[in-house]
């Protein structure tokens, strides 16, 4: 078994492939990882797959090696007693739903929902499920892909999610301008389905419509907060998993973009790969709270947030039963 008391450090790069001109763009990065060395612990060579935001392979980074130092190694060069007081990582912890903010419950909130939906204008079960709790607490409008603007009636409309300039003319047919505060909630792909060659059949890049989307809402004179809702996008339990790429460049996206515009409290929610009702529920809960926090995720009855926290290792996190990616729990 892996040493786990062990860090590994970039070590170098063997080589570099570029398949195609890298220009400005927005790029996804898949990575293999095996262990190398005696005992399979000494360090880990990695194969990087650079692909833009059409799933086109642009370069690979070839032999990343990442070279494994020892908790005593650490410890020496630095002249500390502890490790946690040099190194730390991110760590998701739990944490319970704040209060609605004061006035909250008085005032109107408005909702533009994009979500997938079918040809004859309906929503996906997420969509709806997470719309009809919305819709107990202001309006909501379901916008789905499609080609031009249309309006289908019961709140739901059809749009090119792929046309920046639909966007300023959705906004201008909604009215949403005079409307005060707008939140706008993007969530495309929560399919409810394990069916991973038919999900990438289906509508634009996720990616490429949340850019769209993001460029055209930081044009927009009114207030409101962006949620970028993924699923299965993080490993947080061991039994996560996610069954494509197609999002894996929206929480780089999310968090780049919380930096340059920290006004629209740019919020990612990431939900379990495939979530169901209560789990949806708990979305709604976590929207109609408006709480301050930006980067979640909801796991089952876990309200979960990501927090700096000193390294600790296998053994340690062990010892405190704390579950590891691959174990049981």
């Amino acid at each position: 078994a892996p040493d786990t008391s062990k860090i590994h450090i970039p070590f170098y790069i063997r080589g570099i492939t570029f398949l195609q001109p890298l220009g400005p763009g927005r790029y996804s990065i898949c990575t293999r990882s095996q262990a190398t060395g005696e005992g399979g612990a000494q360090s880990v060579e990695s194969t990087m797959y650079v692909r833009n935001d059409r799933q086109e392979l642009c370069a690979v980074v070839d032999g990343f090696v990442s070279a494994a130092v020892s908790k005593q190694t650490l410890l020496r060069e630095a002249r500390l007693k502890q490790l946690n007081k040099l190194t730390y990582q991110e760590e998701w912890q739990q944490r319970p739903l704040p209060e609605p903010a004061p006035g909250a419950a008085g005032q109107t909130r408005t909702w533009v929902l994009f979500g997938e939906g079918s040809e004859t204008g309906e929503g996906s079960e997420a969509c709806d499920i997470l719309a009809r709790n919305l819709s107990r607490h202001g309006a909501v409008h379901v916008v789905l892909p499609g080609q031009g603007l249309s309006d289908l009636g019961q709140g739901r409309l059809r749009m090119d999610w792929e046309q920046p300039q639909a966007y300023a003319e959705l906004f201008g047919h909604l009215g949403l301008g005079a409307q005060g505060r707008v939140d706008v909630i993007h969530m495309p792909e929560l399919r409810r389905t394990q069916d991973a060659a038919e999900d990438q059949q289906h509508g634009p890049g996720p990616l490429r419509s949340l850019l769209q989307l993001t460029q055209s809402l930081l044009a927009q004179p009114f207030p409101g907060r962006l949620y970028v809702v993924t699923a299965g996008n993080r490993l947080i339990q061991p039994e996560d998993f996610s069954p494509e790429m197609r999002n894996s460049g929206i929480e780089g996206f999310a968090s780049v973009a919380q930096l340059e515009h920290p006004e629209r409290h740019i919020t990612h929610i990431d939900l379990p790969p495939f979530p169901e009702e209560d789990e949806l529920a708990g979305l709604a809960a976590e929207i109609l709270a408006d709480g301050p926090e930006m980067r979640l995720c909801l796991r089952r009855d876990q309200r979960l947030v990501a927090r700096l926290a000193p390294w600790r290792s296998g053994e340690e996190k062990r010892a405190q039963g704390m579950p590891l990616p691959g174990e049981p729990y």
